[in-house]
């Protein structure tokens, strides 16, 4: 496969929702094992490639959580029923 093969199979390929720290040690074995055969310089490319697509992966993960802000919240008051996502951090 050449450069252009090999990007748009990872831009193209379908696969499976799994979780980014089973995709990571898989990342990790196929990079050890590879090491013997690869210079230092190319084992660090794939180190920080991997640690970029990790990072990436799991950043969405804390967004999903939409805390209220404090100075809206009154007691009782119930922020879906009057405005729907006023007051919640994006």
């Amino acid at each position: 496969m050449n450069q252009a093969e090999i990007l748009a199979f990872i831009t193209q390929v379908e696969t499976e929702e799994i979780d980014p720290v089973c995709v990571a040690k898989v990342y990790a074995a196929a990079v050890d094992d590879m090491q013997s055969r690869i210079s230092a310089q190319d084992m660090q490319r794939l180190l920080l490639v991997g640690a970029a697509m990790y990072r990436s992966s799991i950043k969405g993960k804390h967004a999903e959580l939409q805390l209220p802000k404090s100075s809206t919240i009154d007691e009782g008051q119930d922020l879906l029923e009057n405005e729907p996502n006023k007051g919640f951090v994006h």
